[in-house]
This record gives C-alpha cells, structure tokens and sequence, in this order.
C-alpha cells in the first residue's frame, strides 16, 4: 500500500507536491476505507483527484507510473538519454533536478524511496526499510560527475558480500536505478526481490480513457475461472444480463494475422510487441457475451457490446487483481463510458470486497461528491498556478464545516479548483 507520494519538477508539478493517504482521525466507514498498518497510522484505500481540464490531475497519475517505469525498466543502452518531461513553463527547470519519494508497506514493512535524477543521469537514489522501530539503509547511490559513475553503499541487511556488490555495481547504469538493475543482475537479496515484486505486480500500470482493457481482461478470464466467475458476478451485481463468457479460438483468422505481420516485418514497420500480441489475440480469439432475456438465449461478440459494457468488463476484471494481490491501481477519468450508477455501484463494490488494494483515479464527475458513502479524507483536488504549475490540496486542508456538504461547497466555488469559464458569444 502507499503511504504516501511526492513529487517536484515534473510535467506541471514545479514545486513539490504531496499525495497522502494517511487517514485523518475520522472514523466514518472506518472498516471498508482504513487499513491499520502502525498503531497509530491507518491507510485509505481509495483516493479521488478532482480539477479543471488541464490542471494536472492525469499528471499527478503519470508520475506514478513514470516512477514504477524508472524502479523496473533498466534501458538497454547505457548512454541514452531519460525520457524526463520537466517543467516546461520555467527555463530554469531544465537545469534543475527531478525528484520522487515514495513511502509504501510491502506487507507490513514500510519502505520510504526516493529519486534525483535530471535528463541523462541518475543523481541520487535511495531505499530505507523498517524490519523494527528504526530504519534500516538498504542502498544509498550517489553520481559522481568527475568520475561519471554511480557509487553505491549497500546495508548490511541485504546480506550482500563483496563479490555480490561488484557484480551489482557493474549491473547498475548512470541512467538506471538501483531497483531496475537489479532486475538484471545475477545477485539476490530478499530486501530488494520484494521491493522489485511490489512495483512489477502489486503497482500496476496508469489506465487511460483511451486503453482498451478487453485483451487483458479476455485474457485473464481465459486462464482464471476464479476471475471468470468474479466478473460474472460483477456483471449480474451491476444489473447486466450477461451469464457467460466464451473465448474459442478463430484458426482462419489467425492465419490471416499472423501472415499480415510477418510481411509488415519484412517491410521494416515499427511494431511493438505489445501491439502485435494485443491484435493478435483479438483477431484469433472469439470472444462473446451470452445475454439472457426475456425472449430467450442470445450470443453477442464483445465488439457488438457497448462502450460502457465492455469498459465495465475490464474494470471487473481489474476487482480480481484488487482481491488476489492488493494492487494499487491510478485510473484516469474512471467515469468514461459509464453511468453515474454504475461507477458509484463500482467503488461500493472496490471498498466492501477488498483489503488492502488501493484505487487512485481523477473524475469530473461530481456527483461522486454527493454520495453518503464518501469520506472526505479521500477526496483531493488540483488546480492550476498562475506560472501554469499544479497545486495539489486535500479537502481537509479546506477546513470547512462538517456539516457542509463537499458537492455544494464545490459548486459554489468554496474550493476553487473549478474551471474559469468565459463567454459563451464568441467575438
């Protein structure tokens, strides 16, 4: 679970901004929000950004991800430079670093990380972990410009010997983690193999409105019936009709596939794996829905479904990732596709049926605002800086009554994070 998040000079975050899911010592719906880690600390499970277009919420989710990106994928080429999109609105941003720091529990161990890094280099990387009361150092990395090398101490409680920190040390890049190096390097310590397993597994990656969640979603219930008969479930608890899910494979338009892509290799066209693997499984599965209705039986392909049925069904299936493996999932604009009633029936469902999975999302839909089932504590906002930076506040950091309704005071601009609108003739 994550504790908490921040983050500076980074796409519009200029100064450093704090995501938190520290409970407050509010105690409403305390059993399906909170999870108690510490004796005095109890973590949410939910977090929900609210802002106007263009104020930095789908921001605030990628630089999440572009940190588990950072922790798991170690580049090929150890000159090239990172993809790093700094502050843009502030020249004096390009010359400045980037950082990161992440608290999380890996069971109910907290681990706090933390990145420098500018375009080409990794400045300074560190990892502390909390076996009893006092942390531990796992590895402390620093860059040494006039030797242009990365130096590395190691804790003792990575059990490390000098042979092992040779070997790791050769593994780590001036432009790569420590973390994702160690994915690499022939060297084991327990430490770092659940560190390395909470961002590859348990830290899942940004979804967009764009993402298509049917390849995965077909995929897993293919291989899981545990999850085929969770998203049946899902199906029947949201009021859909659909009783089952079909996959069969389509030999002849396997065939066809596979052949477009090997000429299109042949004629050197850029394309990803991921791509190919995600279009050939389309193309050569049959996937339907079977309907039940009042007239009868009915099969549907899931392309013949709606948006909203189909989105629905990658989202199910996403409650099984939440169950087995308390994921923490960021999802951006968890509204797309879907019915107010559907998206409130969703988090109901999230909230009641996991423990210690976390959902991150931005919405413009409102009237989440006005649910009885919302704490306040989970509700964040952004807004956008006169320079063009975003400002990242809690609700609570409002201190309004508690009498006082979040859907009303938002409405009537106690808030603020609201777009400034002008005109509706146009000159």
């Amino acid at each position: 679970m994550i504790h908490e998040f921040r983050v500076s000079n980074f796409l519009s975050f200029k100064e450093e901004q704090v995501l938190s899911f520290e409970a407050t010592s509010d105690r409403v719906f305390e059993d399906i929000y909170c999870v108690r880690k510490k004796a005095n600390l109890r973590l949410l499970k939910l977090a929900i950004i609210y802002g106007a277009n263009a104020s930095g919420k789908s921001n605030l989710l990628k630089a999440i991800d572009f940190l588990r990106q950072l922790a798991t994928n170690r580049p090929e080429d150890k000159t090239s430079p990172i993809d790093l999109p700094q502050f843009a609105f502030d020249p004096t941003c390009q010359n400045e670093p980037t950082t990161f720091y992440l608290s999380f529990f890996v069971r109910h161990i907290r681990h706090i990380y933390s990145l420098k890094l500018n375009q080409n280099v990794i400045l300074e990387e560190r990892l502390t972990f909390y076996p009893g009361t006092q942390p531990a150092v796992a590895f402390d990395r620093v860059y040494d410009k006039e030797e242009d090398k990365a130096y590395i101490d190691f804790g003792d409680k990575l059990g490390f010997d000098a042979k092992d920190k040779l070997i790791f040390e050769g593994a780590v890049f001036k432009n790569s983690t420590v973390l994702a190096a160690y994915n690499k390097a022939n060297v084991s310590t327990t430490v770092l193999t659940e560190v390395l397993n909470w961002f590859q597994n348990q830290l899942q990656p940004m979804i967009s409105p764009e993402d298509d969640l049917t390849v995965r979603a077909t995929t897993l219930v293919q291989k899981e019936q545990a999850a085929k008969s969770l998203v049946l479930d899902a199906f029947w608890s949201a009021g859909l009709d659909i009783k089952d899910i079909k996959v069969e494979k389509d030999k002849k338009a396997e065939t066809i596939v596979v052949k477009t892509i090997s000429a299109a290799r042949e004629q050197d066209q850029k394309i990803t794996n991921e791509y190919l693997s995600g279009q050939v499984y389309l193309h050569y599965n049959k996937v339907t829905f079977l309907h039940e209705t009042s007239l009868g039986k009915f099969e549907l392909p899931i392309r013949a479904e709606s948006a909203g049925t189909q989105r629905y069904f990658g989202l199910a299936c996403l409650l099984y990732y939440f169950r087995e493996k308390n994921s923490v999932v960021p999802i951006d604009e968890l509204e797309s596709s879907l019915h107010f009633e559907l998206i409130n029936h969703f988090l109901r469902t999230f909230l009641v049926n996991t423990t210690e999975a976390q959902l991150i999302f931005t919405t413009h839909d409102i009237q989440i605002l006005a649910e009885d089932f919302l704490r306040r504590d989970v509700i964040w906002f952004t807004e956008k800086k006169e320079d063009g930076s975003t400002e990242l506040f809690a609700y609570t950091d409002i201190k309004l009554h508690k009498n006082i309704s979040p859907f009303n005071a938002y409405k009537i601009g106690k808030i603020g994070a609201k777009p400034e609108l002008g005109e509706i003739y146009i000159d």
